[in-house]
């Protein structure tokens, strides 16, 4: 008998925070609803000796290379059994059952035409975390780079009887039905890490698919599996997923635009700082 729903985990050398993601998800689990699914990225930790050893009922999928968020999560649905699919981060931690609940909701009259659904995120200390954002666009993206203060953030929501509609869920817990897999394809390989769950939902959104949040259960995130110091990497890695969201959705003309805004931005960074990566940034914004 196949899964109703298949837990979807990516992990790279997340060892201690997979492990406690784990153990707060097996006691909601339920053999016949629920099959668990980990793609491994060729972590170089203990993960899977970890998983293997303590964690023998996870379906452990190793990718033998750093694939990257979306790709990794892709392959786990390729070969996930349910009906449903939760893309869980390995940095978090239930406070519910969340698979239940997602099931309960996608099983009510209340489901028409959502596409996929998330849940409240939390701190680690329960202080509310960030659940959904709004898509970006090159005004948004022009005001992002004035000081913050000048232009304070506001998440576009609608609050509805039984969710609350947003542009697009957190990357960090994903609830859908395959039915919305199977519309609109899996995540675009060529983003490696960051804005392939917005590129993702938009395309859900182009299919007239809503993204709501549920109002419960929680669920704990710690933000990150790794240190989060400011590196040119860093930047990079980040600036080149926004450049290729803007290019896919705006065209070329749209992507230069960002590289412009981009560069002015870290040049200008450079003088305040006086960090020389944020110089270099600056003139590689031009190559990503």
């Amino acid at each position: 008998m196949s899964a109703r729903i298949s837990i979807i985990i990516v992990s790279y050398n997340c060892e201690s925070y997979l492990r406690v993601c784990l153990q707060k998800l097996q006691v909601y689990l339920q053999p016949a609803r629920d099959e668990v699914i980990v793609v491994d990225n060729a972590s170089s930790d203990s993960t899977i000796a970890m998983l293997k050893s303590e964690f023998d009922w996870v379906k452990l999928i190793e990718a033998g290379e750093n694939l990257g968020f979306g790709r990794a999560n892709n392959l786990g649905m390729q070969q996930a059994q349910g009906d449903y699919f939760f893309l869980l981060n390995p940095d978090t931690e239930l406070l519910g059952d969340a698979m239940g609940a997602g099931l309960q909701f996608y099983e009510s009259e209340h489901a028409a035409g959502v596409g996929v659904v998330g849940f409240p995120l939390l701190s680690p200390n329960l202080n509310p975390e960030v659940s959904a954002g709004n898509f970006p666009n090159l005004m948004e993206l022009s005001l992002d780079l004035l000081p913050a203060k000048l232009f304070p953030y506001r998440l576009k929501e609608r609050k509805k009887a039984h969710y609350t509609i947003v542009d697009y869920v957190s990357g960090a817990d994903l609830f859908l039905p395959r039915s919305t897999y199977e519309a609109v394809g899996g995540f675009d390989p060529v983003f490696f890490l960051f804005y392939e769950e917005t590129e993702w939902q938009y395309r859900m959104q182009k299919n007239g698919l809503l993204r709501v949040i549920l109002a419960h259960p929680a669920i704990i995130h710690h933000v990150g599996t790794a240190d989060h110091k400011v590196s040119l990497a860093k930047i990079l890695l980040f600036e080149k997923s926004r450049v290729y969201y803007y290019r896919k959705l705006t065209g070329r003309l749209g992507s230069w635009y960002c590289r412009f805004l981009l560069s002015f931005f870290y040049f200008s960074r450079s003088f305040g700082s006086g960090k020389a990566y944020f110089r270099q940034a600056a003139i590689q914004m031009w190559y990503v």
